[in-house]
């Protein structure tokens, strides 16, 4: 990798990872859903996340989601909705900027920041990854994703698969584009 710290840290084994709708979509249209277990270990999805991706209108994408939960690694949670941190989630001014996929990923993974090492979110989405910064939550997006399939060895170039994004119709900021592609030395 060119230059940059490594996008997330390991201190005490793999981290768990919260898939919110927008990577789980962009992945499962681009055939790339098995990234998340190869780097991740097993995914955790919110039952709000499953709704919105599981719709019955995109047969292609849909198909690999419920594969990967039928073969065990996309794992359905739900967090609990009357604890008292969720409660006070709630009374945050940037809560209210947030899907119902997005907010009950965040509580899910602030219900499990006791673990050794934190639960990352995979989220694409500006307000929630506001929210996840202001609460000290680390997260990664489907760029970030890419890198990381890039550090791992996954892929021998993160250029085509930004192209197969595009191409997929999944839109990623052009300026995100080319900050990856320079973290991952094929753009001076």
């Amino acid at each position: 990798m060119a230059g940059g710290a490594p996008l997330i840290k390991r201190t005490a084994g793999p981290a768990s990872l919260i898939a919110d709708a927008s990577p789980l979509v962009a992945m499962s249209l681009v055939d790339r859903l098995h990234w998340l277990p190869e780097i991740f270990g097993p995914v955790h999805v919110v039952g709000s996340v499953l709704q919105e991706v599981l719709t019955g209108q995109f047969d292609a994408s849909e198909s690999r989601i419920r594969m990967a939960l039928d073969k065990g690694w996309l794992l359905p949670v739900e967090p609990d909705r009357s604890s008292p941190s969720r409660i006070a989630l709630q009374q945050r001014p940037d809560w209210k900027l947030l899907d119902p996929g997005e907010a009950d990923s965040i509580a899910y993974a602030m219900a499990q920041t006791h673990h050794p090492t934190p639960p990352v979110l995979l989220m694409d989405e500006r307000a929630g990854r506001s929210v996840c910064a202001n609460l000290g939550l680390p997260v990664i997006g489907t760029a970030g994703l890419i890198i990381l399939a890039k550090e791992r060895k996954l892929i021998a170039a993160a250029k085509p698969e930004f192209e197969r994004l595009h191409e997929a119709g999944f839109w990623l900021a052009p300026e995100v584009v080319r900050m990856c592609l320079r973290r991952c030395g094929e753009l001076a």
